[in-house]
């Protein structure tokens, strides 16, 4: 019997995206001829999005390519240019004034007044007179672009990637919807992700714009299928033999084919050393096979209009307990449960869903763990929990949700207030 131990989980080969990784390299051929595209990537958080990106960027650089990639943050969201500044900050990382002053030229007089990192580099550089506001943006913008083209007119592909566009401040959105009218000839590729079930009216604005652009293609990464999963973990553990299907399906199950909840599943089950292979063959996951029944439920309480298209983990399946409130049919889901599950599910009143919302919450089950085990350390019990992208919820007797809240953000310190919906 041998142990999995290593925390390392990334798989060495992109699964389930072939397809778009095939549309992709077309693209960056296409602008190593000098025809510039832009690709938007769209999906969920955890879907892979920089995944793809970087399997793309790998393939730059042996064409003698170069790559400028900039990033957006929540915390950002409302600070004009903070996408240009990113772009800007990385672009000067680990090069000198000697370096940056001829590639930028004149536009480092423009750049210097939004960018630190570039004032920082070029200490000695006197910032160009001040216009009135449009003007002055007007002129950014006009500089931006020059720049960047002037990257891309060396004759070798340039890679632009912006990451994070639903988080991406409004002034550096207007800025690439400007500098996309601007591409035609440059070998010029354009890489931007964003989670599409988190957009806002100015990234609408520009993704529709954007639409209409013939250089434009869309790439929606769908969840991985069962088979993904499967050779996902073929190429992660070099199996040399088929995994347990039991296994398989409780892995799809529980993520719903998530690739980076594929992966935290497996972190937490290696580290706990639930995963482990005997004579070559996996062995039953106890957790995982407990938690397929649960997500039975999940499936169940969708059928009957209560839950969302979420990720659920029921951690006590020994009752099962689901709040009256909201319930729409509760006859039919009576029947529906005491069918599937007998006298293990319970419709009770009393039951209050306390949430924890927020960039430091990223639903791991490291983080579902510490909030069971921080309810339990004040005596409160949970019925059940759920989570998705940036949420945990925990359904709590009512009368103990004052203390559930208060432990919670304690203990989740980096996180917003929990809410209770």
């Amino acid at each position: 019997m041998s142990a999995l131990r290593s925390p390392t989980i990334i798989s060495a080969t992109l699964i389930g995206r072939e397809a778009q990784l095939a549309l992709l390299s077309e693209q960056l051929a296409e602008a190593s001829s000098g025809q510039s595209r832009i690709a938007l990537i769209a999906g969920e958080a955890g879907i892979g999005k920089s995944r793809l990106v970087a399997e793309i960027k790998a393939r730059v650089r042996p064409r003698g390519g170069q790559i400028v990639q900039g990033r957006c943050f929540e915390h950002d969201r409302a600070l004009p240019y903070a996408a240009l500044i990113d772009l800007l900050r990385s672009f000067c990382l680990g090069r000198s004034a000697d370096e940056l002053a001829p590639v930028f030229g004149s536009a480092a007089a423009e750049l210097v007044k939004i960018s630190p990192d570039l004032a920082s580099a070029l200490p000695q550089l006197a910032p160009a007179p001040t216009l009135e506001p449009e003007h002055e943006k007007h002129r950014l913008f006009r500089t931006c672009t020059q720049f960047v083209l002037q990257l891309a007119s060396t004759g070798q592909p340039l890679v632009l990637v912006v990451e994070d566009l639903h988080w991406c401040d409004d002034t550096s959105l207007e800025w690439l919807l400007s500098f996309a009218r601007e591409l035609n000839i440059q070998p010029l590729l354009v890489l931007l992700t964003y989670r599409n079930d988190e957009t806002h009216p100015t990234l609408n604005h520009l993704l529709a714009a954007l639409d209409r652009m013939p250089l434009i293609s869309e790439l929606a990464l769908p969840r991985l299928t069962r088979a993904d999963v499967e050779a996902m973990l073929h190429a992660l553990f070099e199996l040399t033999q088929p995994p347990r299907a039991d296994f398989v399906d409780a892995l799809y199950a529980l993520t719903d084919g998530n690739p980076f909840f594929i992966e935290e599943v497996l972190k937490s089950l290696i580290a706990s050393g639930d995963i482990y292979q005997e004579g070559g063959v996996w062995t039953p996951i106890p957790s995982l096979q407990r938690r397929i029944t649960s997500w039975s439920v999940v499936n169940l309480l969708d059928e009957c209009g209560v839950a969302g298209k979420q990720l659920h983990v029921f951690d006590n399946m020994t009752t099962i307990a689901i709040s009256r409130e909201n319930l729409h049919n509760e006859p039919r889901l009576r029947d529906a449960l005491q069918t599937r599950l007998g006298d293990r599910a319970r419709i009770i009143d009393g039951l209050a869903a306390v949430s924890v919302i927020g960039a430091g919450i990223n639903a791991t089950y490291a983080n579902l763990r510490a909030g069971a085990e921080t309810l339990a350390r004040i005596g409160v019990s949970t019925a059940s929990t759920a989570t998705s992208s940036f949420r945990i919820t925990w359904m709590i007797p009512t009368q103990r949700t004052a203390d559930a809240v208060a432990a919670l953000h304690e203990r989740f310190i980096e996180s917003a207030p929990p809410l209770l919906p």
